[in-house]
Parts: structure tokens; sequence; C-alpha cells
């Protein structure tokens, strides 16, 4: 396994020669961390439900690699979640226990484009290529990355735990080719969903209430205000725009 550094200095397999890689989880590279309150575990009395569509249409196919060896992009798709919601009901026990991620870095991109992750997950970064580059982490759409990993050779691992300690968007880019990208999207509570492959998400067991509704796929986001009521069901229709 190799090792992380905050420069981006070489590191051996066994991470020897690696220095210590900080992100703003604790504020050590002066990069400022998300401020949210704590997700509190409350009973739901009455709640209600979200039910909608996501349209992609608007938004361009994810951007072709320019690698010589580059793979067709895979089918894309969306995550949606109540960004602002700090009470509710607990995460599903079979979910705290799903808290690995794998990220591939080969083949001239980075797969898959799009997760979704719970508070306190490990991003395991698998790296099948070659030529020696970085994978680089940033934390909501930030300017300057939170945490880089070199590689060197091909069969390189990294297990990344740190970035996945505060809920947002988390973006993973490699310094070989500006179109390989992927997300993973960090919450801290279970109001979230994959879209399917018909662009439609349900929400249930939603406390009454006014949130902001969140929708990202790999190059497009969207986000609606929804008023939640005691025991009904909102529909709402969401239309991705182009992100950055």
């Amino acid at each position: 396994m190799t090792g992380c550094t905050r420069d981006g200095e070489g590191s051996t397999a066994n991470g020897a020669g690696a220095s210590h890689n900080a992100d703003s989880a604790d504020g050590a590279l002066g990069f400022p961390t998300r401020k949210v309150p704590p997700y509190q575990v409350a009973q739901v009395a009455n709640p209600g439900r979200v039910r909608g569509t996501v349209d992609l249409s608007a938004v361009a196919a994810v951007p072709q690699s320019a690698c010589a060896n580059a793979a067709p992009n895979p089918a894309a798709k969306a995550i949606v979640w109540l960004d602002d919601i700090r009470s509710g009901l607990d995460v599903a026990d079979e979910r705290k226990l799903d808290r690995r991620l794998e990220l591939e870095a080969g083949r001239c991109r980075l797969e898959p484009r799009l997760q979704l992750a719970l508070v306190g997950s490990t991003l395991n970064v698998h790296n099948e290529e070659s030529v020696a580059h970085q994978v680089q982490l940033f934390r909501d759409g930030g300017a300057q990355p939170i945490y880089r990993i070199p590689f060197i050779f091909a069969g390189q691992l990294v297990a990344a735990d740190r970035p996945l300690t505060v809920p947002g968007v988390l973006e993973a880019r490699s310094t070989q080719d500006p179109a390989l990208r992927s997300l993973v999207i960090v919450v801290d509570h279970p109001y979230a969903a994959v879209v399917g492959a018909d662009g439609s998400f349900v929400i249930d067991s939603v406390p009454p209430g006014r949130y902001k509704l969140m929708a990202m796929s790999p190059n497009g986001v969207a986000e609606q205000t929804v008023e939640i009521g005691g025991g009904a069901e909102q529909s709402v229709s969401l239309r991705l725009a182009p992100r950055n």
C-alpha cells in the first residue's frame, strides 16, 4: 500500500518516506471546513415523502478523456439528497456496515464516476495506470486539493478515510487529464437516494419541514426548496444544469 503526501512528494509501496497528508476536516492545511451542526437521531412523527424525477437532458455527456487508452464513459446517473436536514431517523444498520468505496485509477479514467457514501467511510483508491500521476481530492468545489495521492506504478492501493469525515461533495481528479473526475456525495443521514434508470427517486420517512433538495450527476447539478407536510407526499421535478 502506498502512502499519501501533503505536497505530492514521492512514496514507496510500503509507505516509507511518505509524509502525513492533512485535510480540511481538521483544518491542518488551512482550507475551510464545511460547518454544519451534527445530525441528531430522533423519532419522526407523521413523516412525509419526497417523490420525483431528475432530467439530465440539458447536461452534456461526461467529457471523454484525451488519453490514448481511454475507455468509453459509463452511462450517466444522479444522486439526490436533503442537504440541510439535521434531525430524523437513524441510518439503517446494514448501511452503516457498508462503508467502503472503491475508486479505480486506470485505463485513463477514474471509475465509478459517482458514488454515495456515509460519513466515516473509507475510499480505497486502486491504481492500474503505469504512468506516474496523482489523484487529488477537492471538497465542495474548492480550488485547492485537500488530499493528494501520488502513484508511480500499477498495483498501488491507498485507503483514504479522513476526507470522508464531514458531509459534502468530494471530487477526485487525476493529474493525467482534466476530464478524469469522480464525485462522492458524503451524507450523515438516511435521506439520500441514487436516481433510477428512468430518472425517478423516492426519499421516505422525512420529518415535516422545509429543506434544500440537491441533485447531482458527474457534470450536472440542481437544487430546489421543498416543503414536506406531515403525512404528505411532495412531488418534484429537477432539471440538471451543467456544473463546472
